[in-house]
């Protein structure tokens, strides 16, 4: 993944100033909750070839989910939802290109809008800062994340998770891209997110033979394995992308289609030319 990936949608990356305008259709199977659809619109702004910003929110048109109150046990059966709308999401990037480095700064705040009882919500404004490191070296692309903010919903949006927190944590993310043809890159990547200090969780449960659980503890808010990417980018307004991740410490996979619509089409950067 990209720093860009804190738009929660896994687009098109337009070198041009001005506004531009995304729709992403997208369908994800958890192993533990099940199958859910949404759509997410953003609209984008770049001011120049280093400064840029985003705003975006996921609106669910079928998730199952269960009712939440924070550190107390879980109530209610896992029920069907439709028609909510998740936390909205504004970011400002920074771009830089000095010498064989690509560095991407990020910052991101999360407004409070989803539905806090059944799990699309802290109920709290919530922050996230992103450096974003990567290196061409011909057809592969090495990447380093170093980020910290106090909500995981802020980390790796390009993955619909089925938990979220709130506290302090370190991100860490290392991996790579390669092109594999003109139109279709493939990438891996593995990631940690560390607690520090206090946390509050909602939303994560675990499967057990006896049902679903919901994971209380402060150690709880740790996550950590890998994720795999296809992308499919087009010459023109349409991006296809799917990805598969799988969580070593809270023991879950999930699956994930995406079919990106732009408004704009992506167009050749000649600034550095």
């Amino acid at each position: 993944m990209t720093a860009e990936d804190l738009m929660a949608l896994d687009g098109f990356e337009l070198p041009q100033r001005g506004f531009n305008a995304f729709v992403a259709f997208s369908g994800l199977y958890d192993a533990q909750l099940g199958w859910a659809g949404f759509v997410q619109p953003t609209l984008s702004y770049r001011f120049n070839r280093i400064f840029s910003a985003d705003v975006t929110i996921p609106i669910y048109l079928y998730r199952m989910a269960y009712r939440y109150r924070p550190g107390k046990p879980l109530t209610g059966p896992l029920t069907a939802h439709s028609g909510e709308l998740g936390d909205t999401t504004f970011a400002g990037h920074a771009e830089f290109t000095p010498a064989w480095l690509d560095d991407t700064l990020t910052a991101a705040i999360d407004a409070p809008t989803g539905d806090k009882a059944y799990g699309l919500s802290t109920g709290q404004v919530t922050w996230m800062a992103l450096n974003d490191f990567e290196v061409d070296i011909r057809r592969f692309t090495p990447d380093l994340q170093l980020g910290v903010g106090d909500s995981s919903d802020l980390v790796n949006q390009a993955v619909v998770r089925n938990y979220d927190t709130l506290g302090t944590l370190a991100y860490f993310q290392a991996g790579g891209a390669y092109n594999v043809a003109s139109h279709l890159d493939v990438e891996g990547d593995a990631y940690e997110q560390l607690p520090i200090g206090k946390q509050k969780i909602y939303t994560q449960v675990v499967r057990r033979k006896n049902g679903m659980v919901q994971v209380l503890s402060n150690g709880s808010a740790e996550d950590n394995g890998i994720t795999a990417t296809v992308d499919v980018p087009t010459e023109g307004h349409w991006d296809i992308s799917s990805y598969y991740n799988r969580s070593f410490r809270l023991r879950d996979t999930t699956v994930g289609f995406t079919l990106t619509f732009s408004l704009k089409k992506p167009k050749e950067d000649t600034s550095s030319k």
